[in-house]
C-alpha cells in the first residue's frame, strides 16, 4: 500500500468514529425531552377566591394557577390574556416578605425526568428593581418536600431566565412555581422545561455584552452607585470609611465586630 492510500484510509476510519462519536443519541420514550406551558393565546381565566385559574382548551392537560394571600389582592390583579403573554396588575403587592403572589404551572410528568439534567427557561417583564424566585417543586414517594430554587432580579424589560437542575428519579408529582413580592405590572411569556441533553450551546451568547448587575464603590457608605436588587444593605454594623487609593475605601475590624 502507497502513502497516498494509507493516508485516504486512515481518513475513512477517522471520519466515520468522528461522525459515529457526534451523532445524537435519541432519548428513550420513558424520559421527557422537552415540556411547554400552555399558549396564552386562546386560553381562558377562571377566578375561585384567593385563586386564578387558567387554562386553554386546545391543551387541556395543562394548566397555570395563580394565587394571592387575600381575596382582595386577587380581586385587583386585573389578569388579561395577550396574544404571547398573561398580565398581572400587581400594584397591591406589600413589598419584601412572605411571597404573597405564586404561579404555579402544572402537569410536568414526575415519572420521566429521574435522574436527567432539565433546563428551565422562561421569559419574565417585571417592575425594575424586583426580585422574585423560580422554583421547580415537588414531592418524593417517600414524601420528602424537594425544590430547586433560582433567585432573580427584574429590570423593568422582557428577560430571559434559565436554571437547570438535576432532577431525582423518586418524584411523586413536580411543579414550576414562581414567587413574587414586589409591586409592579408582571408578564408572563412562554416558559419550556427541556433536557439538557437536547440542547447546543448558542453560538451568540459569547458575543453579548456584559450587562453590570452590581457596583459598590464604598465612597462613603455602603450604598451602591449600580444594583439590579435591593439598594440598601440588610446590616451596616461597626465599618469605617477612610482614604483609599480611588475616593474613599472601607473598613472593616474583628475589634469592631463588623458586619455588612
Amino acid at each position: 500500500m502507497n502513502h497516498h492510500s494509507a493516508f485516504f484510509s486512515f481518513l475513512g476510519v477517522f471520519l466515520l468514529l468522528s461522525s459515529f462519536l457526534h451523532a445524537e443519541t435519541p432519548l428513550p420514550p420513558s424520559v421527557l425531552g422537552k415540556w411547554t406551558a400552555p399558549s396564552w393565546d386562546g386560553a381562558q381565566i377562571r377566578t375561585d377566591g384567593t385563586t386564578l385559574h387558567v387554562t386553554n382548551p386546545a391543551d387541556p392537560g395543562k394548566r397555570v394557577q395563580i394565587t394571592t394571600q387575600t381575596p382582595e389582592l386577587a380581586l385587583t390583579l386585573n389578569p388579561h390574556l395577550e396574544k404571547d403573554c398573561l398580565v398581572l396588575d400587581a400594584s397591591g403587592l406589600t413589598g419584601p416578605g412572605p411571597e404573597n403572589l405564586k404561579l404555579i404551572y402544572y402537569s410536568l410528568p414526575p415519572d420521566q425526568v429521574g435522574e436527567e439534567y432539565f433546563t428551565l427557561r422562561t421569559e419574565i417583564q417585571g417592575p425594575n428593581g424586583g426580585s422574585g424566585r423560580l422554583f421547580f417543586e415537588g414531592r418524593t414517594k417517600e414524601n420528602v418536600h424537594f425544590f430547586r430554587e433560582l433567585k432573580i432580579h427584574l429590570n423593568g424589560r422582557r428577560q430571559i431566565f434559565e436554571n437547570e437542575e438535576l432532577l431525582p428519579n423518586d418524584l411523586a408529582w413536580l411543579t414550576l412555581r414562581f414567587d413574587f413580592v414586589h409591586p409592579g405590572e408582571y408578564r408572563f411569556y412562554g416558559t419550556t422545561v427541556t433536557n439538557s441533553a437536547l440542547l447546543e450551546p448558542d453560538p451568540k451568547a459569547a458575543n453579548q455584552p456584559a450587562e453590570l448587575i452590581f457596583s459598590l464603590p464604598f465612597d462613603g457608605n455602603a450604598e451602591p452607585a449600580q444594583a439590579a436588587g435591593e439598594r440598601k444593605p440588610l446590616a451596616e454594623k461597626g465599618v469605617t470609611y477612610v482614604p483609599g487609593l480611588k475616593g474613599q475605601a472601607l473598613r472593616v475590624s474583628p475589634q469592631a465586630k463588623s458586619m455588612l
